[in-house]
C-alpha cells in the first residue's frame, strides 16, 4: 500500500491540511517534534 494523498481536518494546530505525494519515494525522518509534517505543508 502507498500514501499518495493525505487530507488532514483538525488535526493538532491543523484546521485543513492536504498534501499530495507526487515522487516515486518520499522518506521523511526525524525526531519527534522536529517538523516532518511542516516540512510536506505549507
Amino acid at each position: 500500500m502507498y500514501l499518495r494523498y493525505l487530507h488532514l481536518r483538525q488535526f493538532r494546530n491543523y484546521q485543513d491540511q492536504q498534501v499530495k505525494f507526487d515522487a516515486a519515494k518520499t522518506i521523511l525522518v526525524g525526531d519527534n517534534a522536529q517538523g516532518k509534517v511542516r516540512l510536506v505543508g505549507h
